[in-house]
C-alpha cells in the first residue's frame, strides 16, 4: 500500500512527485513506500505534515525499536525538507538556461521529441508530462510548453491511445489555476493560451476521430474540452466557449467520417460528443448566460 485512504489523491500525487516516489530517509529508489503523518494525526493532510517513507524506515518511526532509538518528528521533518529540496533542484536543474536555449533546443522541445519517440504505454511518457507540469507551476513556461506540443499531439493522435489520453488531461492541467475571477484574473495573454490549449485538444479529437477512432481518446478529449468550457463560463469568455463547442463539433464530424466501405464510423464517439455539448448547454442555463454567437443544439 503506497497511500493511506485518508490522504486526498491530488495531495498524495503531489507528495509522491515532490519526493520522486522515494523514501526521504534512506532515499533508495524502487522500495515500496507509504505516506506517513508526521504529527500522528491521520486527518491532518496538509503537505508539510506528510512524509514519504519506505516500509523499513516507517517501522523505525512507528514500531517498537526496543532499546534502539526511533526517528523523532523533528528528524523526519528535516529528512523531508532536505530530500524534497534535492528532488526539486534536480528537476529544475534539467531546464536549460535561457541564454543557452536561444542557441539550441529548449528542455521542452527535447522532451517533446523524446515523447514522440516512445512507444504507447511507456511509463516515461507520464513521468515526462508530470515533470513539465511541475516545472510550469514553479517557473511559468505555459507558452513554451504549448508551443512544443503540436507535433506530439499530431503524431500521437493517429496511433497512440494512452499517450493521447495523457496529453488531453495534461493540456487542461496547464489551466488548473483558473478557478474563477474572484481568485485569479484573466488577461489577454491567458486568453491566448486558452485558445492554444483548446486548439491542441481539438486536434487530438479530430485526428483520432478520423484515423484511430478510439472511444477512450474521444472521451478524454470531450471531458477536458468540457472542463475548458467551464473556465469560459466562470470568466464569461464567450469567444473561448464558442471555440470549445466548435472543436467538439469538428470532433463529432471526424468520428462519423469513413474513407473505405469496410471502415465503420465511430458512432459511440459522436454520441459522447453530443452528450458533452448538452452538458455545456445545461451549464450555461444554470449560470443564466446568453452568448449571442453560440448556438448550442
Amino acid at each position: 500500500m503506497e497511500n493511506r485512504p485518508s490522504v486526498p489523491q491530488k495531495i498524495a500525487d503531489g507528495l509522491m512527485f515532490a519526493n520522486d516516489h522515494t523514501c526521504c530517509i534512506c532515499r533508495e529508489k524502487g522500495k515500496h513506500i507509504q505516506t506517513h503523518h508526521i504529527d500522528g494525526n491521520s486527518s491532518n493532510n496538509i503537505p508539510s505534515n506528510l512524509a514519504v517513507l519506505c516500509l523499513g524506515c516507517h517501522s523505525r518511526v512507528t514500531g517498537d525499536e526496543g532499546l534502539g532509538r526511533r526517528y523523532t518528528q523533528g528528524e523526519i521533518v528535516k529528512y523531508k525538507k532536505t530530500w524534497e529540496l534535492l528532488v526539486r533542484e534536480r528537476l529544475i536543474g534539467k531546464r536549460i538556461p535561457r541564454e543557452k536555449r536561444r542557441k539550441g533546443l529548449s528542455y521542452f522541445e527535447i522532451t517533446a521529441c523524446e515523447i514522440v519517440s516512445m512507444e504507447d504505454g511507456d511509463p516515461r511518457v507520464r513521468e515526462k508530462l508530470e515533470t513539465m507540469y511541475h516545472l510550469n507551476t514553479t517557473t511559468g513556461c505555459t507558452d513554451e510548453i504549448l508551443g512544443c506540443l503540436f507535433y506530439v499531439v499530431l503524431m500521437s493522435s493517429m496511433k497512440n491511445k494512452q499517450t493521447s489520453c495523457l496529453l488531453a488531461k495534461f493540456i487542461y492541467q496547464l489551466f488548473w489555476h483558473l478557478v474563477g475571477p474572484d481568485a485569479v484574473s484573466v488577461g489577454k495573454q491567458e486568453i491566448k493560451r486558452l485558445e492554444n490549449g483548446i486548439g491542441l485538444l481539438g486536434t487530438i479529437g479530430e485526428f483520432n476521430g478520423e484515423f484511430s477512432k478510439d472511444i477512450e481518446v474521444i472521451q478524454a478529449v470531450c471531458d477536458n474540452l468540457y472542463d475548458m468550457f467551464e473556465i469560459a463560463v466562470w470568466y464569461d469568455l464567450e469567444k473561448i466557449g464558442v471555440s470549445v463547442v466548435n472543436k467538439l463539433r469538428k470532433t463529432k464530424e471526424s468520428c462519423l467520417l469513413k474513407f473505405e466501405d469496410s471502415e465503420k464510423p465511430l458512432n459511440e464517439g459522436a454520441r459522447y460528443v453530443d452528450k458533452t455539448i448538452a452538458r455545456a448547454q445545461e451549464l450555461m442555463q444554470k449560470r443564466s448566460l446568453k452568448w449571442n454567437s453560440l448556438q448550442i443544439s
